[in-house]
């Protein structure tokens, strides 16, 4: 089911790095994620494996349905797990 992974890469790997955001500032329990930040980081992870890495090497392909599924997996994450405290 490889179009499942691409639905959960975004909502897994934003959700460690807010959690991880908030081990470092316990205090501080306002984290989460603007809407700039996660377009960004939505763009960056499909530059880095639809552009990059099928282009550094034969066994990765581009695909252009792996860039939708980033983004309706950053969408999921936003709205169900991105939340003001």
């Amino acid at each position: 089911m490889p179009i499942l992974d691409d639905f959960l890469a975004m909502p897994v790997v934003l959700g460690i790095t807010l959690q991880i955001l908030k081990w470092i500032h316990p205090l501080k329990n306002c984290f989460y994620f603007s809407k700039f930040q996660l377009l960004v980081g939505w763009l960056y992870f499909s530059f880095l494996f639809e552009v990059l890495l099928s282009a550094w090497s034969d066994i990765y392909t581009a695909d252009i349905w792996d860039v939708v599924c980033y983004g309706i997996g950053t969408i999921i994450f936003d709205r169900l797990i991105n939340r003001k405290s």
